[in-house]
């Protein structure tokens, strides 16, 4: 098995307006790539991968698969962690699955249901609602990880992978990233490598 929380350990979100500059220099935008269907090999470099399908035999890298309602523990046997998209799509006891767990956020959550997620203590969350760089959007992002505190990923579409966008998640503290590996072929994933890889050299520009 291999440990999502370990990739992801060093990329806990920063609550606070301001950063540590020294621990800042070492993170990164993570990048969980969701595929509908397993990968004989890895096409595309991802830090970990959740497939719309069932795993069946162990792979070489972390996977985990969206939980659907066909799943139980012994389906789920051979993944490194699952993701819920639906939580009516759970018909297990959740609590008996010992690998990491994660869920999606579509929507503002009310107190209670942030206090009732952050009592699971989920492993991640991915966050899929847009954002922009209204100061209303980033409040409420924050609102969400001072609530629940644990690895917040976001989800992000084909036409935001550009330097722009990546850099007002990466300054927001946003553990890493989740794309659609289906809508995208290997220059837009190349593009989204590279614009990673530049997010370093705007954040230390910024901190100069």
């Amino acid at each position: 098995m291999k440990d999502l929380t370990k990739i992801i350990s060093n990329n806990s979100p920063n609550l606070g307006f301001q950063s540590d500059i020294e621990n800042q220099s070492f993170k990164k935008l993570l990048i969980l790539g969701y595929a509908k269907n397993i990968f004989t090999k890895k096409v595309f470099e991802c830090d970990a991968y959740i497939f719309g399908s069932s795993i069946k035999t162990e792979v070489e890298f972390c996977s985990g698969v969206q939980i659907t309602k066909s799943d139980n523990l012994s389906t789920l046997d051979k993944t490194d962690f699952i993701f819920i998209d639906n939580p009516s799509d759970v018909n297990f006891n959740i609590y008996r699955y010992k690998n990491p767990i994660g869920i999606k956020i579509k929507e503002k959550l009310s107190l209670l249901r942030m206090n009732a997620i952050e009592a699971i203590n989920f492993d991640f969350i991915i966050y899929d609602r847009p954002i922009s760089h209204n100061f209303n959007d980033i409040l409420d992002i924050k609102e969400l990880l001072s609530n629940i505190d644990t690895n917040c990923f976001i989800n992000i579409h084909k036409s935001n992978i550009n330097l722009d966008y990546l850099e007002l998640i990466f300054d927001i503290d946003f553990s890493g990233i989740v794309v659609d590996l289906d809508t995208l072929n290997k220059k837009d994933f190349s593009n989204l490598k590279k614009n990673i890889n530049n997010l370093k050299e705007a954040k230390e520009k910024k901190d100069e």
